[in-house]
């Protein structure tokens, strides 16, 4: 496949009613993941390395970590209002105003993993479902950057049973923590720095954040001894390039397929490259102390029950999520056969 796609994107100039590459223009683009995280970074960096390459002098591509210019939650709405022409969003961040972006960002807990949501979204009618919330936003956008499944959450004291989530306090995001609340627990939205200051300092109690290779890197090994698998609440974690509407409107045919093609390329160069990087990091997060673990039978039983029921709870309140979750569910299902035929049991 051509690299040469995402020099177009410098096309769409940082003056947004602007069609064509001007010499010397300059095209901000914020990230809403740090680029020195393993399993995004080398995808942000690939991103930027192609777009620095290919647009020379013409157009100088600048990515910034988030905060420097556009606060890391705000990503997606920055270019929708303008004020850059394009960023690399975390959808869920907007989930307040389309809650279906949610799952766009983590899939559905206990359903599709990397590999199915990114069958989903090209092979079953998740790319346009995706195109079509992210319009609704006030963007255009491609899934750009795919993760591996994430751990179940860093917890101080051990889970043994359901009884152990009532009064947690508990940093998890999204879905996750409307079925954590159900279970008894306290949970809040914490950027990834500051949950390894609350951690140290006993706000919270556990957290779930991202990849072990991820997790070593905040250093939170130091403060929890135990890290539970598997990641039901996040199968996987997408990272999403977004484009204004009025930027994407004035490129050309061929320049938005161009766009489309950079972002399908570097997702599935990306999308195996994390599972990679775990295993050095699990084996340095247990030489820290740590105790890997997983959540115990009837504890995932309740935790699968609690999502049924938020699942259903947020369909019926909006038809964004419904319309998401439906599409996903059903892509899963119709691979049911085929996962179960296709998984190798398990050693007595």
């Amino acid at each position: 496949m051509n690299f040469k796609y995402l020099a177009i994107t410098a096309a769409a100039a940082a003056i947004l009613t602007c069609t064509s590459a001007v010499a010397g223009e300059k095209w901000r683009v914020p990230l809403a993941v740090p680029s020195n995280l393993p399993g995004f970074g080398e995808g942000i960096r690939d991103l930027e390395h192609t777009m620095g390459d290919l647009t020379g002098d013409d157009i100088q591509i600048k990515m910034f970590e988030p905060g420097e210019i556009v606060p890391p939650f705000s990503v997606l709405d920055a270019v929708a209002e303008g004020k850059v022409p394009a960023g690399l969003a975390v959808t869920a961040y907007s989930a307040g105003s389309f809650p279906g972006l949610s799952l766009l960002t983590t899939g559905y807990p206990f359903g599709l993993d990397t590999r199915g949501i990114a069958g989903w979204y090209y092979v079953g009618g998740g790319k346009e479902i995706t195109q079509k919330l992210l319009n609704q936003a006030g963007v255009h956008g491609f899934m750009c950057i795919a993760t591996a499944s994430e751990a179940g959450g860093w917890h101080r004291e051990p889970i043994e049973t359901v009884d152990d989530f009532k009064g947690l306090n508990f940093r998890v995001g999204g879905i996750g923590g409307a079925v954590l609340n159900k279970l008894g627990a306290s949970t809040t939205t914490l950027p990834f720095g500051e949950s390894f200051s609350a951690l140290e300092k006993g706000v919270i109690d556990g957290a779930e954040l991202s990849l072990p290779s991820v997790d070593s890197v905040l250093g939170v090994q130091k403060i929890a001894k135990y890290l539970y698998f598997p990641g039901w609440h996040t199968r996987a974690a997408m990272a999403h390039f977004v484009v204004n509407l009025d930027v994407w409107n004035g490129l050309t045919a061929t320049q938005q397929a161009q766009i489309e093609d950079a972002c399908d390329a570097v997702m599935l160069k990306h999308f195996v490259v994390t599972d990679s990087l775990q295993s050095d990091a699990l084996r340095k997060i247990e030489e820290a102390g740590v105790s890997l673990l997983t959540y115990p039978d009837d504890v995932l039983a309740a935790l699968r029950t609690a999502s049924e029921e938020v699942m259903a709870e947020q369909s019926a309140a909006d038809e964004g999520f419904k319309e998401v979750y439906e599409s996903m569910r059903a892509y899963h299902e119709s691979l049911g056969t085929w996962i179960n035929l296709r998984t190798v049991p398990e050693a007595n």
